[in-house]
């Protein structure tokens, strides 16, 4: 019941089986103790499986796995240059701090706990579950907790009293997930500090990966020895980032040819935070942000953070400084991990809730305008369901995704999609470039053949994302002297091209000034993902949430998509109003200006109704 459960809640077959191509064991199933699994467990579904021996490594390749991940484990304690590898891998020491050689790689979640100490033992319980869960579905957790000194308006104790209180603290949490049925031990020991430059470096870990390798959670407390051997309280962040360089295949010292393949990879971060994800000018109630693409946001959120200007009330200092400490760390880590990898902030709560069939509300909402031919009814411009009771974690661990999705609209002060969690991601760098609608003499416009973007991989994007032919030569003809903006998302995997579009009546063209009512309307022309990052990785909420609320905010936007579209859904979820134009094939979507209304009334909607059934077809045959 508990896998059939967890891979229900994945959205798609693609997601499930992305998630069981990258952490399934070579037999093709998760990572599940056998103590607790019931005799009558059902098989999960045949298709959540199927193809999955194909992305499985032979066991022709896994003879010697033994052998490459002992060179590794050697390999990174030498790096470490504080015990010799040889005398610790073969000394007659206990098998509990003996790293074991196993046949298949190791997921690791570095969780970081602040103020554990406010964190109710019923909560806590919960966050233990979770953790626990996440092991069983093949991502090991290893846990650092904050220190109390930290908290706003409480003094640093005293340091026998501080040590005390953090392996009580400790303690705490290796109860709770042990009470989950799982494995926990507080490693003590792990980490020095210089006590110049304060870097905090793991040099003990063998401590840690012995832990990890026999299945048992470790529980760090923020407790590093300085030059001298004197135990000194170190910042929890720092341990983080020493864990990631440690791990991490791609840290400063570049892999040599041939190297061993890494026993242990470092997935996601996660921060289990009372204060929740980063907070968003752009969202009610004190929300946080949904999704962070790091190396298109970072400076923006880091700015509104420094400004202080969030939420109604703002954030106290001691509020700003640990959001902006979080925001730098992460995005340390993140450009060191491979970027696949991910982390997500989140509350106590958020992380101890326990998956359950979701109960969902739906915000809904529809428009309707007469016309002379009588009563249009435009689709139902609202109707996203938002699950109250799904765990963030366990959600993105399945879907690579957060709860709901980052570019669905904020249609008012109580919608539903506000949230207290945050995933961020390295992601990729967005090229953006637009045209004003009515430029001033000698402002160059943008072309789309002028040499700003490579024509040729924009239209193998188009192309490979359509599966069709795109006429070059006609497109040009069609939109490059209109053209409002270009979104171009790393190397050419997606793409958003937008034009200003009038219905016939002003003349068009630049300079073109219509009536009230009759002004350029901007049309969303080609929106494109290469097929091999549709559905996963996000391209496609990264590029559809910078053209409506980054590029374009506030302004309508308007687009046609063929009623046989299997995007359609998508669509569906981020339009303010829909129309299904008669006797053309064509579904009509826009997302209107503030709330969604269409401004102009009757004679907005015919000037959209005629722009899409003006523009002629791109696609050859």
């Amino acid at each position: 019941d508990f896998y059939l459960s967890i891979l229900k809640s994945s959205s798609t077959k693609r997601e499930a089986r992305s998630y069981l191509q990258r952490f399934a064991r070579p037999n093709g199933l998760p990572v599940e103790s056998t103590t607790n699994t019931p005799s009558s467990l059902p098989s999960p579904s045949p298709s959540l499986f199927a193809g999955l021996q194909n992305h499985t490594a032979p066991n022709s390749l896994l003879g010697d796995q033994k052998a490459r991940t002992s060179a590794w484990i050697k390999r990174i304690l030498s790096h470490q240059q504080v015990i010799t590898p040889t005398d610790f891998i073969y000394a007659p020491s206990s098998a509990t701090f003996t790293p074991e050689i196993k046949e298949e790689q190791i997921h690791l979640a570095l969780v970081k706990i602040r103020q554990v100490q406010d964190v109710s033992d019923d909560t806590l319980r919960g966050i233990g579950k979770t953790l626990v869960k996440l092991g069983k579905l093949g991502l090991v957790p290893a846990v650092v907790i904050d220190p109390l000194s930290m908290v706003e308006g409480r003094a640093a104790p005293s340091s026998l009293e501080w040590r005390k209180e953090m392996r009580m603290q400790s303690e705490r949490v290796v109860e709770a997930i042990e009470q989950a049925k799982g494995h926990a031990r507080a490693v003590d020991g792990a980490c020095a500090v210089k006590q110049l430059k304060r870097k905090v470096s793991i040099t003990l870990p063998h401590l840690i990966i012995a832990a990890l390798s026999h299945g048992t959670i470790p529980i760090l407390a923020p407790i590093a020895f300085d030059d001298d051997q004197k135990a000194v309280e170190v910042n929890a962040d720092s341990i983080i980032l020493a864990l990631v360089r440690l791990f991490s295949t791609s840290a400063e010292v570049a892999p040599r040819p041939n190297a061993e393949p890494s026993l242990l990879s470092v997935d996601k971060i996660i921060y289990i935070d009372p204060l929740g994800g980063i907070p968003s000018t752009d969202r009610p109630n004190n929300s946080a942000h949904v999704f962070l693409n790091m190396q298109q946001e970072y400076g923006a959120v880091r700015e509104e953070l420094v400004a202080g200007t969030i939420g109604n009330q703002g954030l106290s200092e001691t509020e700003k400084e640990i959001h902006l400490r979080t925001l730098a760390t992460l995005r340390k880590a993140l450009a060191i991990l491979p970027a696949n990898s991910s982390a997500m902030i989140t509350t106590p709560d958020a992380a101890a809730v326990t998956t359950r069939p979701s109960r969902a509300i739906a915000a809904t909402g529809s428009s309707s305008i007469r016309s002379s031919a009588g009563m249009i009814t435009p689709q139902l411009s609202l109707t996203n369901k938002v699950p109250l009771d799904r765990n963030p974690l366990i959600h993105n661990l399945l879907t690579d995704k957060p709860v709901f999705s980052s570019s669905l609209p904020i249609s008012s002060p109580n919608s539903p999609y506000t949230t207290s969690t945050t995933l961020l991601k390295h992601g990729i760098p967005l090229l953006i470039m637009t045209n004003p609608a009515y430029p001033y003499p000698g402002h160059k416009v943008l072309k789309l053949n002028d040499g700003s973007v490579d024509l040729d991989r924009l239209a193998f994007l188009i192309e490979d994302s359509f599966g069709r032919k795109l006429d070059v030569e006609r497109y040009l003809k069609r939109v490059n002297d209109k053209i409002a903006g270009l979104i171009v998302a790393g190397e050419y995997e997606g793409a958003a091209i937008v034009t200003w579009e009038t219905d016939g009546r002003t003349g068009g063209g630049y300079g073109a000034r219509g009536l009230q009512g009759w002004k350029k309307v901007l049309y969303l022309d080609k929106f494109a993902v290469l097929r091999k990052s549709q559905g996963t990785g996000g391209v496609a909420d990264v590029v559809f949430k910078a053209m409506v609320m980054g590029v374009f905010p506030g302004e309508g936007i308007l687009w046609r998509s063929r009623k046989e579209n299997v995007v359609n859904k998508w669509y569906f979820d981020r339009a303010k109003g829909t129309y299904r134009i008669p006797d053309s094939g064509w579904t009509m979507f826009w997302t209107g200006g503030q709330g969604g209304e269409l401004d102009g009334g009757r004679g907005k909607f015919e000037q959209y109704l005629a722009i899409c059934r003006g523009v002629e077809p791109s696609f050859k045959g």
